[in-house]
This record gives C-alpha cells, structure tokens and sequence, in this order.
C-alpha cells in the first residue's frame, strides 16, 4: 500500500500498453502444438467442445526475454512502485483482452459472473481496476484468494447439483438449491 502511493499510475499504465504490443492473446490455432510455455491439443479441444484462449509472448515464448527487459527498463525508469501499478495494468489488460476474445468466441453465456482467483488477479489494485474493465460486461465479480479450494468445497457441498437443468455446470445465483430438481430429472435415483 505504502508503495502505490508513491507510483506514477498515469505512466504505470502507459507502461503497460507498451507491454502489450509484446503480448498476444488469441484463441488458440488449430495448427499448433505449443502456445506461449504451454503444450496444448487445439483438435481433441474442438472435438471436445472446448474453446482454447491463449497467452503468448512472441512465438511460443520466445519474446519473454524482450518482455523481462521492458520490465526492466520499467524498474530502471520509474522505481518500484510505478512498476508495481504497472503489473496491475498489465494483469486488467489480460483479463480484458482474454474477455474479449471470449465473448466474440461465444463462450460466456448470458448471466454469467466473472471469477478472479489468485494473486495474480487479486493483489495490489487489480480488483478496483478489473471491476472498473468490466462492469459494463458483468453484474456479478468475485475476487477469491483459492478459487480452486473454493470450487472443490462447494462441489463437496453440492456433488451433481450444479447449475440449472438448461445450463448443468452454471451455477445457480440468486435462487433456491436445485437438488430436488436435479433429482427429479434423475428420476429420484441419485441426490
């Protein structure tokens, strides 16, 4: 906190525009083995219904290097805490650029609520400046330090009443459970 303060947000966020030109988020080719540092399978994930949103440097990471030494000229230029307000920039611009593509691909549903998770996405003024990115896009933002510990006690919770009958993995928001539907539609079977 005591370093935001002093950071030069303006220039903060100047910086991370020009980090973006080194930043390429896309879905993800079907002709391609790698995207950014991560191995990936474009044809089983189309098969599969699943849509691949990538992040890369370059060409499978090779502009890291570039990226690491605009950091650098960054830290050199503007001291610690205007790079700090910088990767909060950075990160909201990540989070916009990969919505984007997500909304032209059709992979968000009407309804929707954005989840956040991770330092990554939840330290320094990320929060303020992702809410401020989307709010046109999304009613409903959660900022969770463990999305993943989070997701399994909910589904510990709740095994197989995910959702709604139309859209099974959803969630539910602003309703009652759903178990006694889902076990109609089970036929009474399973709860």
């Amino acid at each position: 906190e005591k370093a935001m303060k002093k950071a030069n947000h303006k220039k903060a966020e100047a910086n991370a525009l020009e980090a973006h030109k080194l930043i390429d988020i896309r879905k993800v080719p079907m002709d391609v083995q790698r995207f950014g540092t991560v191995p990936v399978n474009p044809v089983a994930a189309d098969n599969a219904g699943t849509t691949l949103i990538g992040c890369d440097v370059g060409v499978n990471g090779d502009k890291l290097p570039e990226l690491m030494e605009l950091g650098a000229q960054f830290y050199d230029a503007d001291g610690l805490p205007t790079l700090l307000s910088t990767l909060d920039y950075v990160s909201t611009n990540i989070v916009k650029r990969v919505l984007d593509v997500a909304f032209e691909e059709n992979v968000i549903v009407p309804g929707s609520a954005l989840g956040i998770t991770g330092r990554a996405g939840i330290t320094g003024r990320k929060p303020e400046l992702i809410l401020q990115a989307v709010q046109d896009k999304f009613e409903n933002v959660v900022f969770v330090e463990d999305g993943l510990a989070l997701g399994s006690a909910i589904m510990a919770r709740c095994m197989n009443s995910m959702g709604t009958p139309k859209f099974p993995i959803g969630g539910k928001q602003g309703g009652r459970c759903i178990l006694k539907d889902r076990m109609k539609m089970a036929g009474g079977k399973f709860a």
